[in-house]
């Protein structure tokens, strides 16, 4: 990796440089930190306090089969890298889950563990990214040092599933996009033309665009002649009933009379 570097090759990422050249020697204990939003405590910074955020559950593998990997965070440790890179590491003490009698039980609604029987004594640390946080509480069904294991669900964070920006074939939404000039809709992966193929399109010539409600929606072809004719029918309406409602001087002083 250094070779490449040197060689200005684009396969020598910052990252993978950084990562290549190994961690700074001095390291930094912490007592806590949060971690996907979830604040996480050592055990001993717990001592002073009411509340518990130490439990830890890791998914991993024993035998072939998916097993749930319970401890105790006993410490927290940030490891440095070149261009500002870090990694941060739990160190956690294991409950042992591979023996199904003294050091896990498992009922109908309840997971129990042995807080005195330890596991995987010589690997402790896991990344922070890949812990999660359990509580535990004394059994009183099997007393002594047992715990029951009760996972949390941390509020105000959804597992959301990340979509690439590029990729837009998962996209269900609604949307509008204009097709060679068509308004189309974009609608769970398929387009549909808001143009209607069914009815033959008819070119409108400027001159049939006039004031007022005269053309007829139903028929668009029309005539200079009908465009220039004057429609006299309202003002021939008008004509009449003012000539109807015209008042004589005896219906004026019977008006005045009454008011």
């Amino acid at each position: 990796m250094i070779q490449l570097r040197k060689q200005n090759s684009p396969e020598a990422t910052n990252d993978l440089y950084s990562l290549a050249l190994g961690p700074d020697r001095r390291v930094t204990r912490c007592s806590g930190c949060i971690v996907n939003g979830t604040r996480f405590h050592t055990r001993d910074r717990e001592r002073v306090r009411t509340t518990q955020n130490s439990g830890i559950v890791v998914k991993g593998e024993y035998l072939s089969e998916d097993t749930d990997f319970y401890g105790i965070l006993i410490d927290i440790i940030e490891l440095k890298y070149n261009f500002g890179n870090r990694v941060y590491l739990f160190k956690c003490q294991w409950r042992d889950v591979s023996d199904k009698r003294e050091g896990i039980r498992k009922d109908q609604h309840f997971i129990s563990v042995n807080a005195t029987k330890t596991w995987y004594t010589n690997e402790p640390f896991v990344l922070a990214s890949q812990a999660r946080q359990v509580y535990y509480l004394d059994d009183p069904k099997h007393g002594g040092s047992w715990q029951i294991v009760q996972k949390i669900h941390t509020k105000n964070l959804f597992d959301v599933p990340e979509v690439d920006e590029e990729d837009d074939s998962n996209d269900e939404t609604f949307q509008q996009v204009e097709v060679d000039g068509v308004l189309v809709q974009v609608d769970d992966r398929e387009v549909t033309t808001l143009l209607r193929e069914d009815l033959a399109a008819e070119t409108v010539d400027q001159s049939v665009i006039v004031d007022g409600n005269c053309l007829d929606e139903g028929n668009l072809s029309v005539t200079d002649d009908e465009v220039d004719e004057e429609d006299d029918t309202m003002a021939d309406y008008c004509t009449d009933n003012a000539q109807e409602d015209e008042f004589t001087d005896d219906d004026e002083s019977d008006i005045d009379s009454i008011l």
